[in-house]
């Protein structure tokens, strides 16, 4: 076999550079991410190693391919390590903290629609550009908040849905005011981003308006307790246990300052370096915090 060339060499490392993939210890070493279920964890390490270098992918050949289900992948958009897009793409939420792609070897994504709708935050992690949101949707808002009854003969049927959308506007409205945002904030929200979960939300209640806003107020309650991001599409996804979601923040073991876990009859130490090591001393150690 001959020996490969100089540019045949540099060809070869360009490839496999490029091909490379890292995950930040921040990330999977985080609570959030070890509580998850291993199926939804290794989602999450194969939709990173497949992802383009903006951290886009399309999920469904992942989920088929290493036998994981769509739950795996709502645990991973419900715990926001990966933001949804209505046509079934998804995007890494922490990409540029997991990677760091040099630009000799960086290929744009295909995804340039998705990924106008984002924003870096300063640690670097995705969100949703609400700016952008606003003001591509702003349209929606006036329409909404300009119907006018001009036909003294409207149907009963055109009442009716004129009545739906106002409800609707009250759910989004209410929905933002749980959230702390406005248009006087420093993050300014897109509006009709949450118009459809928001009918989706009052078609499910059966249009009962205060129905709609109790469950939004359980959901607020669980996901903060849980120090997780939550949205009006997380009530869907916890319809069935919504009576049992707990509305307080629920106490964690820790060792000697270290988070602690039970597996078994044996527990666990997470230390600062990301290690798991069995705790083998007193468990009047063990402190709920």
């Amino acid at each position: 076999m001959l020996p490969l060339s100089c540019w045949e060499l540099f060809v070869f490392n360009y490839k496999n550079m490029a091909q490379r993939r890292m995950f930040s210890q921040k990330i999977v070493g985080s609570d959030a991410f070890i509580e998850m279920p291993v199926s939804a964890r290794e989602l999450y390490f194969q939709l990173g190693m497949y992802a383009d270098d903006d951290g886009f992918i399309n999920p469904k050949k992942i989920i088929r391919m290493i036998g994981a289900s769509d739950d795996d992948l709502k645990i991973l958009i419900g715990k926001r390590f990966v933001l949804p897009f209505e046509n079934g793409v998804v995007v890494i939420k922490h990409w540029q903290i997991n990677n760091m792609i040099r630009k000799d070897f960086y290929q744009p994504t295909i995804y340039i629609e998705q990924k106008s709708s984002l924003i870096l935050n300063e640690n670097k992690s995705y969100t949703e550009n609400v700016n952008k949101m606003l003001t591509n949707c702003k349209h929606n808002i006036i329409k909404l908040n300009k119907i006018k009854l001009n036909n003294i003969t409207e149907t009963s049927s055109e009442k009716k849905q004129i009545k739906e959308k106002t409800k609707i506007q009250e759910i989004v409205d209410y929905f933002f005011l749980l959230k702390g945002w406005n248009e006087d904030s420093s993050k300014k929200i897109i509006y009709s981003r949450y118009v459809k979960p928001a009918k989706d939300l009052l078609e499910l209640c059966d249009g009962n308006l205060n129905g709609a806003k109790k469950r939004l107020e359980i959901i607020k309650n669980w996901a903060n307790s849980q120090e997780l991001e939550w949205g009006i599409e997380t009530v869907f996804k916890r319809w069935h246990d919504l009576d049992k979601l707990p509305q307080e923040k629920e106490k964690k073991p820790f060792i000697n300052g270290n988070r602690a876990y039970q597996k078994g009859e044996k527990w666990f130490l997470i230390l600062p370096n990301g290690e798991h090591k069995e705790f083998i001393g007193d468990r009047k150690e063990i402190e709920y915090k």
